[in-house]
């Protein structure tokens, strides 16, 4: 979200009793929550999207297993 942006949006706060850094806290807020209701709706899942690219390791595996010899 661009300051151009933000600025264009905050007279739609002026009837909320907040300081000027709380309404731009709600904009973003209300900007990220449409953001990803649109992203879900698109199926489009910004947290899949990048474990995608890392290879999951299991902890359970038995190949690389430490032995303890105490």
């Amino acid at each position: 979200m661009t300051p151009e942006e933000i600025k264009q949006l905050l007279p739609y706060t002026d009837h909320l009793d907040l300081s000027k850094e709380e309404k731009i806290e709600v904009i973003k807020l209300v900007w990220f929550m449409m953001e990803s209701a649109v992203d879900q709706a698109w199926g489009i899942n910004p947290v899949k999207s990048s474990r995608d690219g890392f290879k999951q390791n299991s902890l359970q595996k038995t190949q690389g297993s430490l032995d303890s010899k105490c």
